[in-house]
């Protein structure tokens, strides 16, 4: 299976915002932008994220140029394959309860609910676009030399945002590390 890395950087992105204690209830009443990636996860299969996340090579995982899963996903892909054995759709169950029709959003999502997830809807929704902007940035070099330099400049400025609050993982890939003065 392939997976297409600005795909792996959106999943990877809310399961890190999940296993932060993003809220069911949230999950639920977004139809869109969420619920379509849980499927995702799904349709990928989260027991391919606990196979990724037990092969990495351990050096390569601590790297300062590479980050893999944030602690809040680990948790996540942890608790959902080992503790729940909730293996994604071709398992018959992840996310989604695949024993209804139309699929129904997994009710037990509230074990990772914490009650100072205070994250805003905005935020939520640009780590899980800037997510598949840095993959995409990564994969696509030439295209996105085509991409208008105000335009640019705005996705840079909400890239460094992101990356202040929420880490490394949204600094854009193009720009040099900061130099030792």
């Amino acid at each position: 299976m392939q997976v297409y890395p600005s795909v792996f950087f959106v999943t990877k992105e809310l399961l890190s915002i999940t296993g932060s204690g993003f809220s069911a209830q949230r999950a639920e009443a977004s139809k869109n932008l969420i619920q379509k990636t849980f499927q995702t996860i799904d349709l990928i299969s989260i027991k391919f994220y606990d196979t990724v996340l037990h092969s990495i090579d351990s050096d390569l995982f601590n790297s300062e140029n590479f980050d893999t899963f944030s602690d809040a996903a680990i948790y996540v892909i942890e608790k959902m394959s080992h503790g729940f054995n909730r293996l994604g759709k071709a398992h018959g169950k992840g996310f989604f309860n695949y024993d209804t029709d139309p699929p129904t959003l997994w009710s037990g999502l509230k074990v990772f609910e914490k009650r100072s997830f205070n994250i805003p809807e905005q935020d939520i929704t640009d780590r899980l676009t800037f997510a598949a902007v840095i993959g995409a940035l990564q994969t696509t070099e030439e295209e996105a030399a085509s991409i208008d330099p105000e335009i640019k400049a705005l996705i840079a400025t909400r890239m460094a945002e992101l990356a202040a609050a929420y880490g490394k993982r949204f600094a854009d890939p193009r720009s040099a590390p900061p130099s030792a003065a």
